[in-house]
């Protein structure tokens, strides 16, 4: 009888963005299916939250305070990773930030920070992730988290964000063809909105916000926000050995969202 497919049995991740949120249930879905888990987020205490669920679930993992806008300090970071573990054959992308800026009121520094954080974090990462497995002559994985506002506009202060989304997906491309001798698949997931806690306490507000959580929910087809374990669930298929024939791929995990159009109706 072969081994299952979807088995992190002795692999070495590393997630970035992973104390809390989509990151944190990334961490544990791989950690469930055997990964060492390396949990790096800018946030030591987060990552250490995160870290103590791994363990009391009988899992390995280490806390690795990085801010992945920082080239350095992303390479330092995989080096405290290597040293806990061993060197690393499968990477998430899950940092980010959003902060809802209008695109006439962007500054300099709003731009630069979006950027480095949901765009050249994610190269910097990816970097460091070929280095560990290209000279050994290693194949590995590499998962980026996007999002369904890289493929469509969500207006509402998410310009910077859109923009740097979109170019996680061009990025997923580019270095799934660029890696591809090496046997490093690059893929992404895109997901809709996700149901954090705050964004299910929208539900009970009769005001702006909650008749925005409405406007989420009638552009998803299957009428209900993403759970984070849902799309964990799709990362960790995308870097399993299940999906060895998929590289370059951006996969909608979006109930529906992105094949919607604005003028149809759901149903027949």
């Amino acid at each position: 009888m072969s081994a299952p497919l979807i088995d992190y049995t002795d692999r070495h991740t590393v997630v970035t963005g992973g104390g809390t949120g989509l990151g944190r249930a990334i961490c544990l879905q791989l950690s469930s299916l055997g990964a060492h888990v390396a949990v790096l987020d800018i946030d030591e205490s987060a990552a250490s939250g995160t870290v103590k669920l791994i363990k009391d679930s009988g899992g390995d993992a280490v806390p690795v305070r990085c801010d992945v806008a920082d080239r350095d300090a992303v390479a330092d970071a995989f080096a405290q990773a290597t040293s806990a573990f061993g060197p690393p054959d499968v990477l998430v992308n899950n940092a980010g930030i959003n902060p809802h800026v209008p695109s006439r009121e962007l500054t300099r520094n709003d731009w630069a920070q979006i950027v480095g954080v949901n765009l050249s974090g994610y190269l910097w990462s990816a970097q460091q992730l070929a280095e560990a497995l290209i000279p050994a002559h290693r194949a590995g994985a590499i998962v980026n988290v996007s999002s369904i506002g890289g493929r469509t506009a969500l207006g509402r202060g998410n310009v910077a964000y859109g923009v740097t989304k979109g170019g996680v997906d061009q990025l997923t491309r580019e270095l799934a063809i660029a890696w591809a001798p090496y046997g490093i698949r690059v893929n992404a997931v895109a997901p809709c909105q996700i149901a954090t806690d705050g964004l299910r306490a929208l539900s009970t507000q009769p005001s702006a916000e909650g008749r925005l959580l409405d406007t989420f929910l009638r552009g998803i087809p299957l009428g209900r926000l993403v759970e984070p374990a849902e799309v964990a669930a799709a990362i960790a298929f995308l870097a399993s050995e299940a999906a060895a024939m998929i590289t370059g791929v951006v996969l909608p995990v979006d109930g529906g969202n992105l094949a919607f159009n604005a003028g149809g109706t759901i149903g027949e």
